[in-house]
């Protein structure tokens, strides 16, 4: 039996909200909320700024996170692709500000999958350069999800796609909606081979794979 409790953490007066988290190697909570980045060590809860006193992100929505390795998260926002560095306590700006990223998704060692209002993006860390991936209709492009070692699931606003990175090939994948193809979510369980979507008009698909 799980042990139930709520507790409320009043975080913003603005009346920003959160969309996404993640935690740091210190058990510190970070938020990536509708006005920026916050932080939250269990007992308080803080703006977060960088070494010199500024609030980077004041103001920036911040959409999805991905971990670098302990001290180095990738914050994928409306206005570009930021790397937070806790050890030297920066936040750069890696991207143009005009992209604007909804999902993140880790592809090979070198390379992230960006889901952006302008379709999908390969990212090189080495080069730190943006690629533009034309297979794919350039669509909004929300969830990414990995479900093996070369497969991923991207979803945009036409539908969903199975990309296999190492045949560097893209598949439409029918998705079984009356009324709306627009994806908000997926999850694929790694114990068992189903997909759930979650599509706009608040229907639950099961799809195997």
């Amino acid at each position: 039996q799980i042990e139930r409790t709520r507790e409320f953490v009043n975080f913003d007066k603005g009346g920003a909200f959160v969309h996404c988290f993640f935690q740091d190697e210190k058990g510190v909570i970070w938020m990536g909320t509708s006005n920026g980045l916050s932080m939250f060590d269990g007992q308080k809860v803080c703006r977060h700024k960088v070494l010199d006193g500024s609030d980077v992100l004041k103001g920036t929505f911040i959409y999805c996170t991905l971990k670098q390795d302990d001290v180095h998260f990738y914050l994928g926002t409306e206005k570009g692709l930021y790397l937070l560095d806790l050890k030297s306590d920066t936040c750069q700006l890696l991207s143009s500000p005009t992209m604007s990223i909804r999902a993140i998704e880790q592809m090979n060692d070198s390379v992230i999958l960006l889901g952006t209002l302008n379709g999908l993006i390969k990212y090189d860390t080495g080069r730190n350069t943006f690629q533009p991936v034309d297979k794919i209709p350039q669509l909004p492009t929300n969830p990414i999800v990995r479900l093996d070692k070369s497969r991923f699931l991207i979803a945009n606003y036409q539908g969903l796609y199975l990309y296999d990175e190492s045949a560097d090939t893209y598949e439409y994948l029918s998705v079984p909606s009356e009324e709306s193809s627009l994806i908000l979510s997926l999850l694929s369980p790694h114990i068992i081979q189903i997909l759930y979507i979650a599509i706009f008009t608040f229907n639950w698909c099961i799809k195997t794979m």
